[in-house]
Formats: structure tokens, sequence, C-alpha cells
């Protein structure tokens, strides 16, 4: 899916970067990336699946496709709405409650 930041608690820093969105409920995977990385020796990808440490659950619910878990010891949410492309990601960044919000589409 490819997106636009909307808003959140970092706008200005890398989640304002991210403008696409991938994910593969059959192999449990779910990335945020910067599009105009990807092909570079050095590709911005925020991934999320179940590796080392890492943990994430997936769950449909009609139009949403729900996530969370524990990457790098830090929890987050992701709730992807496909009806509206509306994607809202929820972290905690240190001690601190942080969010994006993106509009997403096909």
């Amino acid at each position: 899916m490819s997106c636009q930041f909307i808003d959140g608690t970092k706008g200005g820093t890398y989640a304002a970067s991210v403008n696409r969105l991938m994910f593969d409920e059959e192999q449990n995977v779910l990335e945020f990336c910067v599009a105009q990385s990807m092909g570079t020796t050095n590709p911005v990808n925020y991934r999320f699946s179940n590796s080392g440490k890492d943990r994430l659950v997936m769950y449909r619910a009609g139009d949403a496709l729900l996530a969370a878990g524990v990457r790098f010891d830090s929890p987050f949410a992701i709730r992807v709405d496909e009806k509206s492309g509306t994607v809202v990601w929820q972290y905690i960044d240190g001690a601190i409650a942080e969010y994006s919000r993106y509009k997403c589409a096909r």
C-alpha cells in the first residue's frame, strides 16, 4: 500500500518519511518502508515479525487488520483500516508513548 504521513508525535522524523506499508498475513510479517530507499544499500525498513526476541500477532476483524507485539523490547500496536485507508502505528520510544497516522491506498 502506498501511504502518506498525516500526523503524529514525531512529525519531521523517520516516521514521517514512511510512504509504503506491506503486510503478509500468511508469513506473519508487517513492514513500514521508505519507498525511495528500496533497492539502495541502506533501505529504511521497519519490519515486524517473529524473529529473535521480537514478536508479532496479527488479527483480521472485518475491514481492519490489527497487529501488536514487541520490537526491540518495545511494545507496539498497528491498526490498518483497509476501507478508510487509515493506518495508526502506536509505540513506546524509551518511556514515551508515540504514534504516527497515515492515509494509505492500494
